[in-house]
C-alpha cells in the first residue's frame, strides 16, 4: 500500500504567491504549471491501492474446437476449490454466482466434479476443459462456442440462509476469447457437406448418409429434420435468429451414436473430417435399447420427407451448419 502524505491547500496557496513575486521566466511557467484548484487537490486519493491479481491465469485466445487449461496459484488453499466458466458479463470483481450468471462449466482444482476426489489444498496446479472425462460440464456441453468468457475462482459451495446456492469468490475472474474468424467459418459453410446414400427409404429401413467437413470439430453431429412443404430447407442464409431447431433425430459424426465415447460426459472425443453414419435401432434411441433416448423421435423414423444438416454448435441455438440441398423420404 503506497501512502501520499500532500501538503494543506494553504501551504501550497503561500508557495505560489512567492513564485508570484519573483517574476522570473521560469516562476511564470511553475505558475502555469502548478495552477490547480482546492477541489482538485481534496479529489486525489491520499491512499492508493493496487490492482488485486486474479489467482487464474488463462491463455487469452483459443480456437474453436479446441480444449483449453486454466492454471491457478492460490495462497492459502481449500478443500473443493473451484473454477466456473461464465460467458462474459459483470466487472471481474463482482460474484457472477450471486448475481444468478448461468453457469456453464466448472472443476475443482483437483481436476474433476467428483466430490470424493476434491478433497486436497492445491496451492497450484491446472485444469483443463476439453470433450474428454473427468467431465466439466454443467448447464452447457462441449464444445464450448466462439465469444467472450471468464474464468473465475470460488470456493465453499453451498447454500445461504434462504436456501439458495452461493460460493465465495476468492479473486478477480480471468476473461479469455474463444475464437473463431470470418473466413475459417465461412470455410466450414462453404465446404462442409452431408449427402443421403439414397432419396426413398422403406419404413425401418437403416438410413444412412455420408459427411464432409474442412475442420475437425468434437461433437459435431448431424441431424434428421421434418421438411415443411411450404417452406424451403433451413439454411445459414435463411435460418433467422432462430437457427436450426431441435432434430427429429441425431447422430455424432466421428461415433456414429448419440452417446459418444465418454462415459461421464456422453461427449464424442473423437475427431473424423469425414465419414459414414447410418441411423437405426442401435444407436438413435429405442425402446428396446438400455441407453435412454437422447433424440426426440423414437426409431424408427415415420413416414414423411425430410433432410439432413451437419452442425457444429452442440448448446442451442444451432446457428453454425450446413444443409443438404435434397430431401428424401421414409415410405411405407
Amino acid at each position: 500500500m503506497i501512502v501520499l502524505e500532500l501538503p494543506s491547500v494553504n501551504t501550497l496557496t503561500d508557495s505560489l504567491l512567492n513564485i508570484m513575486h519573483t517574476k522570473s521566466p521560469l516562476s511564470l511557467l511553475l505558475m502555469k504549471l502548478l495552477v490547480v484548484s482546492s477541489t482538485d487537490f481534496q479529489s486525489i486519493p491520499r491512499v492508493l491501492k493496487p490492482p488485486l491479481l486474479s489467482p487464474l491465469d488463462v491463455k487469452k485466445n483459443t480456437p474453436f474446437g479446441k480444449g483449453f487449461s486454466v492454471s491457478f496459484d492460490i495462497e492459502k488453499p481449500a478443500t473443493k476449490d473451484w473454477i466456473g466458466i461464465y460467458s462474459d458479463g459483470d466487472k471481474m470483481g463482482v460474484n457472477p454466482y450471486d448475481n444468478k450468471r448461468v453457469l456453464l462449466f466448472w472443476l475443482y482444482t483437483c481436476g474433476s466434479q467428483n466430490p470424493r476426489e476434491a478433497d486436497c489444498k492445491l496451492p497450484s496446479g491446472m485444469v483443463t476443459f476439453n470433450g474428454e472425462d473427468p467431465t466439466a460440464d454443467n448447464v452447457d456441453k462441449w464444445t464450448i462456442r466462439p465469444t467472450t468468457y471468464r474464468a473465475c475462482p470460488f470456493r465453499e459451495h453451498r447454500k445461504n440462509k434462504d436456501g439458495e446456492e452461493t460460493a465465495d469468490l476468492i479473486g478477480p475472474c480471468k476473461k479469455f476469447f474463444i475464437k473463431l474468424s470470418k473466413p475459417k467459418k465461412n470455410k466450414m459453410v462453404r465446404k462442409a457437406s452431408v449427402v443421403s446414400k439414397k432419396t426413398t427409404y422403406k419404413y425401418g429401413e437403416k438410413i444412412k448418409a455420408d459427411f464432409k467437413t474442412p475442420l475437425v470439430i468434437q461433437n459435431s453431429w448431424v441431424g434428421i429434420y421434418k421438411k415443411d412443404p411450404n417452406k424451403p430447407i433451413t439454411t445459414m442464409e435463411n435460418q433467422g435468429a432462430r437457427g436450426l431447431g431441435e432434430p427429429e433425430m441425431w447422430l455424432y459424426t466421428s461415433c456414429n451414436n448419440t452417446h459418444g465415447d465418454q462415459k461421464q460426459s456422453n461427449s464424442c472425443s473423437k475427431e473424423l473430417k469425414d465419414g459414414m453414419i447410418s441411423f437405426d435401432d442401435s444407436n438413435t434411441g429405442s425402446s428396446q435399447q438400455e441407453l435412454p433416448l437422447r433424440s426426440k423421435q423414437e426409431w424408427p423414423l415415420p413416414v414423411g420427407e425430410y433432410y439432413m444438416a451437419i452442425s457444429f454448435y452442440t448448446n442451442p441455438p444451432y446457428k453454425l451448419f450446413k444443409s443438404a440441398k435434397k430431401t428424401f423420404k421414409v415410405k411405407s
